[in-house]
């Protein structure tokens, strides 16, 4: 809850609130998703649900958004390769969930995220999105 709360304050503002719901519960679907499919045909484990993989989603998702306007996220790589690594080295984490949470944060970011157009005086002219539904 900490993670959200830290990293989901700066995400809902950069991407607003309707975007930054999506970023997650896509992210949450896709983590479920990928766990599911990790796990089929094993009877010793259950799927996750995709909480913590929301997160990861989000995390990756700021790191899209910086990465894509040029803004250092080295700090970003650094947590999210951190926190994987914790999740290898204990056997109860999910990590195709985390995983999975990550590539959909970062893939719908990439898509939806915003996408700021600078003019040639450097002021800020529109947010155009690679695809703009449902946030027409």
């Amino acid at each position: 809850m900490y993670s959200l709360w830290y990293l989901g304050r700066p995400a809902e503002r950069v991407f607003g609130p309707g975007r930054f719901l999506f970023v997650y519960l896509m992210s949450a679907f896709s983590c479920a998703l990928a766990s599911l499919w990790s796990k089929r045909g094993r009877r010793d484990s259950l799927p996750s649900v995709g909480a913590s993989g929301g997160v990861f989603g989000v995390m990756a998702a700021m790191l899209v958004f910086r990465w894509r306007h040029g803004i250092p996220c080295a700090e970003l790589w650094l947590m999210l390769l951190l926190n994987l690594a914790v999740g290898l080295m204990s056997p109860q984490v999910d990590d195709a969930g985390h995983i999975g949470g990550a590539a959909a944060g970062a893939l719908t970011s990439f898509l939806w995220g915003p996408r700021w157009v600078w003019s040639l005086g450097g002021m800020l002219i529109k947010d155009v999105p690679i695809i703009r539904w449902p946030f027409v």
